[in-house]
């Protein structure tokens, strides 16, 4: 009797060890978070006072990518949390005509705003920071960083319509992320316009990873919403 009681104190202390040690990493995540929102609304208010040119906005814009990105690999490298990255090529050829879709849908949409006619040369700067480091980064953090961290909290022990609660908690601060754009004098309309948009790409990119652990259709997907609407 003895020996079972002990045995069972052990396998508890055992599992409230664990679950505390994954709940800690909800906080180095937390601490991230703010740090990035922070530096995205110094981004977005250098460029509403208008004392830098374009290529040194592009340049900050830039280095908060990179530092969004750093962030993001800093956690992962520490486990805090740790996260799956997957394969760019699987996310490219598993399913090809969802990939066919996506890319036939993002010409579409950047053809009717205009974004595939001829444009000045700061534009292009501007889309391929959009395009390529800021999806791998956002995707990387938001998805990567602070969605595992918050799973492995208790919100990632029930779900609704198969999303867990910690998923949609991630897309939603990502798409509250985006207020930050208040900084950077952007009109209301347009702010909430990003923020709604930014929901259901959260939602969508949320549960492939949950279910894929493969960053890269989120990443693909982010893309091409930032080339759609450059």
């Amino acid at each position: 009797m003895r020996d079972n009681a002990a045995r069972d104190e052990t396998i508890l202390n055992a599992e409230m060890a664990t679950a505390k040690a994954r709940s800690a990493s909800i906080f180095p995540a937390a601490a991230a978070l703010f740090v990035i929102l922070a530096i995205n609304a110094a981004v977005n208010a250098a460029y509403r006072a208008g004392k830098l040119d374009e290529l040194e906005l592009i340049a900050l814009s830039v280095a908060a990518g990179l530092m969004t990105f750093a962030v993001a690999m800093t956690l992962r490298r520490t486990r805090r949390p740790a996260f799956a990255i997957g394969d760019a090529r699987t996310a490219l050829t598993r399913i090809p005509w969802l990939t066919a879709i996506v890319l036939a849908a993002t010409v579409a949409i950047a053809a009717v705003q205009g974004a595939l006619g001829p444009h000045r040369a700061m534009w292009y700067f501007w889309t391929a920071d959009a395009v390529i480091l800021v999806s791998v980064a956002e995707e990387l953090f938001f998805r990567g960083a602070l969605q595992t961290a918050l799973n492995e909290t208790r919100l990632g022990r029930a779900s609704l319509f198969s999303l867990r609660y910690g998923t949609i908690v991630g897309a939603i601060v990502f798409a509250c992320a985006h207020f930050t754009l208040i900084a950077g004098g952007v009109a209301m309309p347009r702010v909430w316009f990003e923020v709604g948009s930014a929901l259901p790409l959260g939602l969508i990119n949320g549960l492939i990873y949950q279910r894929t652990g493969n960053l890269w259709y989120g990443i693909f997907i982010h893309a091409a919403g930032n080339l759609a609407g450059a």
